[in-house]
């Protein structure tokens, strides 16, 4: 089948079975003009998908679209249907379309029942918390996909360090690999590359909305002294209290549309805004406004040429302060 329905809510897993994929059937040399990625969200994107999964490729290999299509799992839209049918039947043995949703139609609706008729389809489900064997299951999984072997004592390690929190699960599998290659994988090598870094932004982010800001230095410094960059700590720091703050706004909204909320903050799983919803409670919007002008103080003084330590302290500790 020319037509691929990669479908879940693990987006790093589907995202790499995309990179995978194309791998294998593009040609290295001609990746920029047989691989376009297109979102749904955006109408004019429907036309072009569809237009570019009939175009034979360039050169001897193959072409990819792949195509976002979430709204398209909830909504009903016969336009988009019909095209996509019409479509698959005119798709080149050389083009392959992949479709990529956080979720899978109902398989009663007019959509399910296309997908399942044109469709390959493949699931990537994100393992529930409590799910304990397939949160390691799935570690493995991914450590097996890179060629790193880990145990199950490993995985087990690696799991209670990321607590089902939402970190790039194969980007951390990748650092471990890396500094496999001077040691052996250890419970000391996970808790020195990954766990104090899981934990550190959203934690210096409570300490500092808690006015405990020397607890928060010393987290940050630790960041530092392993040569974690200031400008990639005040970006991490930023993009998680600009979520936060929106997220609050749109709370004290009574904004309870929670698709609605996860598009305006660029929250690919939805279900993440009721774990931050509970998080929010006891911090206010003010405090989450006053906390980006520090981190934005913070930048404009790293850009300047101040020593990154003393910039956090600057802002932290004497304006902070005054």
């Amino acid at each position: 089948m020319p037509v691929y329905f990669y479908w879940g809510d693990d987006e790093v897993a589907a995202l790499a079975a995309v990179d995978d994929f194309i791998r294998q059937v593009v040609d290295p040399c001609w990746v920029d003009a047989n691989v376009t990625r297109l979102d749904g969200a955006d109408r004019n994107h429907i036309k072009r998908a569809l237009e570019e999964s009939i175009t034979p490729p360039f050169g001897t290999q193959s072409r990819v679209v792949v195509f976002r299509c979430n709204s398209f799992s909830t909504e009903h839209d016969n336009g988009f249907i019909s095209q996509l049918e019409t479509c698959s039947k005119l798709i080149p043995q050389k083009c392959h379309l992949i479709l990529l949703s956080l979720k899978k139609p109902d398989p009663k609706s007019i959509i399910g029942k296309v997908f399942n008729q044109i469709a390959e389809e493949k699931s990537f489900i994100l393992p529930a918390k409590w799910n304990r064997s397939g949160q390691i299951k799935r570690i493995q999984e991914i450590a097996d996909s890179i060629g790193l072997f880990i145990s199950t004592h490993i995985a087990e390690e690696l799991n209670n360090a990321i607590q089902g929190e939402s970190i790039d699960v194969a980007n951390e599998i990748e650092k471990l690999d890396l500094y496999s290659t001077a040691r052996a994988i250890t419970s000391e090598s996970i808790h020195t590359l990954i766990k104090s870094q899981i934990t550190s932004v959203e934690e210096i982010i409570k300490l500092l909305l808690e006015n405990k800001s020397g607890e928060a230095i010393t987290l940050i410094d630790i960041l530092l002294d392993k040569d974690e960059s200031a400008i990639k700590i005040v970006v991490s720091l930023t993009k998680l209290v600009r979520i936060w703050l929106w997220i609050s706004l749109f709370t004290q909204q009574g904004e309870n549309n929670i698709e609605k909320i996860a598009k305006m903050t660029n929250i690919i799983n939805p279900k993440r805004i009721y774990v931050i919803r509970k998080q929010l409670t006891d911090y206010s919007s003010e405090a989450l406004i006053h906390l980006l002008k520090q981190l934005s103080m913070i930048e404009m003084a790293l850009k300047q040429g101040m020593p990154s330590k003393d910039a956090f302290r600057d802002v932290f500790f004497v304006q902070g302060n005054s």
